[in-house]
């Protein structure tokens, strides 16, 4: 793919509520049907190990805030919102401290306490990178996530 414009270089705001989730993103299991954030925490979290982090980073937004320097890319779906091809977790976690109410029960009284201690209205908001088409949204996470020279750990499907 020849990315002929330079998109991921230029940030708009939109807000976290018409952002949806990637709900075919690598880190879900293929065979599970998500249809609600919900059923993506519930994925994200099945595992002591995929809670620990994600845990981890609703305490982080909370107390240190939303720092957006790490690119959220989103592409324009057929419906009136948008699809997030990169930072799904980061998106569940700032719908979640917005509206507590729904996380999955595992989780939900920690994150109603965490979502107590920030301004809801701050994070309302954020920095994205809104992709041309979901080819190009997918162009730039597989170059993220697949790359050797970007010292990320590089992505597997769950089997």
């Amino acid at each position: 793919m020849t990315i002929n414009q330079k998109w991921y270089e230029k940030q708009e705001y939109k807000s976290v509520d018409d952002l949806q989730l990637w709900d075919t993103n690598p880190r879900f299991n293929p065979s599970r049907k998500l249809e609600t954030l919900k059923d993506c925490v519930e994925e994200l979290i099945k595992d002591d190990s995929g809670k620990e982090k994600f845990i981890n980073l609703i305490t982080s937004i909370a107390i240190d805030g939303f720092i957006g320097l790490d690119p959220i890319i989103i592409c324009q779906n057929n419906e009136a919102g948008f699809t997030v091809a990169e930072g799904n977790r980061r998106v569940m976690a700032l719908k979640l401290l917005r509206n507590p109410e729904n996380s999955p029960n595992k989780i939900r009284k920690y994150v109603d306490k965490l979502s107590k201690l920030i301004n809801k209205s701050e994070i309302e908001k954020i920095n994205v990178f809104l992709a041309p088409s979901f080819d190009d949204a997918i162009w730039y996470v597989t170059k993220r996530h697949t790359s050797t020279n970007n010292g990320l750990v590089p992505w597997d499907r769950i089997r």
